[in-house]
């Protein structure tokens, strides 16, 4: 729980066309429910511990440490990704902004 973990969807041109308005429902009530869980911490540490059996220290680590940082709009957090990357890729973190280039939708990435 000490960074955010990344919510990835890939798709490809095609199915994105032909489910366009299902992606776009889902992202859509995605970013609310993060815009909702951020505005409610108490319920959110409720239900962290109750659905994940969460501790309460943990469930409350996991709201200030995790879920403040998830981006309503969907961005990805370049300072996230590439602390990650360092932690998961080692000998990758100096190709940060390449691999996000290539793995980050165009005007998702968030400096």
């Amino acid at each position: 729980m000490d960074d955010p973990l990344p919510i990835t969807i890939e798709t490809t041109a095609t199915l994105l066309r032909e489910r366009k308005k299902e992606l776009t429902n889902f992202l859509s009530a995605h970013s609310e429910g993060i815009h909702y869980f951020k505005s409610h911490k108490v319920e959110a540490i409720h239900i962290l511990k109750k659905q994940f059996g969460h501790s309460p220290t943990l469930a409350e680590k996991a709201f200030n440490d995790y879920v403040i940082c998830m981006d309503e709009g969907l961005k990805v957090d370049f300072k996230q990704f590439e602390k990650l990357l360092s932690q998961v890729a080692p000998d990758a973190a100096g190709a940060a902004r390449q691999i996000a280039s290539e793995w980050v939708m165009p005007g998702a990435l968030k400096e």
